[in-house]
This record gives structure tokens, C-alpha cells and sequence, in this order.
């Protein structure tokens, strides 16, 4: 894995993009919308792009909100590689590892629709990136959690 990152670094080609951001300043916010414009000005489909912006977002709050804890100035490094129909994501930090080491489920919090005052306020990040993306894995390595998935574009269904 790659070490921590030291500066901000931006790669930009019609493929990739590669940003070092830090925690708790709206870096995350600019990071999203530069690959926004990059991905739609590279032709992508804007699903693709929906997708890949969601799944990305959420994952960078749960960077700066859980292994983070809130701390401003952390450092994260963000890569998107632009293959065909796909995203393949890799975010690196450098905080807490996940808990239990791995990766949390796929299931969405109970909610009662007729009961408004009873909805959680979050528990539903991770569910909702393990439906966006495929090949989703975690693995942490001398001080560095990495998350690595990808976002495939949907094909659409002709009617024959």
C-alpha cells in the first residue's frame, strides 16, 4: 500500500483521476465535484456517474466521521480509473480500522414507514454502497485502510 500522503497531488487523464484530500475542510465536497465534471466531460454515462459520485461520498463521510472521528486535517487519497462501462475506486486513510477488521453487512436498519418519529438517522451507508458497487474489499496494511470497488454501469434492457 502506499504510504501517507504527504501533499496534494492531482492526476487528471481522459482514465484516471488521483487526489490526495484531507479530512474536515470540504475537501471531500471538491474532490466529488471535480470528478463529477471529469467523468461527464470523459462521455460517461450519467448513472455511472450518479452512481460512482453516491458510493464515493458516502464513503469518504464514513472516512471522516467514524475513522476519523471528526479530525480535521487526515489525510485521504482517492482513485478512480475509468475502464470501459466501469469505476474501479480505490480510497486509502489512515485512521481506525473498520470494526472486526472487516467490512460491515449489506442490510438496510429496520423502519416502521408509519412511524416517522422512529427512523434512525443514519445505519444506511453501507448498505447502500454494497448495492451501488461489485467487488467491494477492505484490507488494512501497516496503518492504511483501503477500500477498493467498482461501479458498473446499468445496461439497459431493450424490449425485443
Amino acid at each position: 500500500m502506499a504510504g501517507r500522503p504527504d501533499n496534494l497531488i492531482e492526476t487528471f487523464t481522459p482514465d484516471r483521476f488521483a487526489m490526495n484530500v484531507v479530512s474536515g475542510r470540504g475537501d471531500a465536497r471538491d474532490v466529488l465535484c471535480r470528478l463529477c465534471a471529469l467523468l461527464r466531460g470523459s462521455g460517461c454515462a450519467p448513472a455511472l456517474v450518479d452512481d460512482g459520485i453516491i458510493a464515493l461520498a458516502e464513503v469518504l463521510n464514513n472516512i471522516e466521521e467514524h475513522a476519523y472521528s471528526g479530525d480535521v486535517g487526515r489525510p485521504m487519497r482517492v482513485e478512480v480509473r475509468i475502464s470501459g462501462h466501469a469505476l474501479d475506486c480505490t480510497v486509502d486513510d489512515w485512521g481506525a480500522p473498520l470494526p472486526a477488521g472487516g467490512l460491515p453487512g449489506a442490510d438496510m436498519p429496520s423502519v416502521d414507514l408509519m412511524a416517522p418519529d422512529s427512523w434512525p438517522e443514519g445505519g444506511f451507508g453501507w448498505a447502500m454502497v454494497r448495492r451501488l458497487t461489485q467487488e467491494l474489499t477492505y484490507e488494512r496494511a501497516a496503518g492504511c485502510n483501503r477500500l477498493r470497488f467498482r461501479v458498473v454501469a446499468a445496461v439497459p434492457v431493450g424490449i425485443g
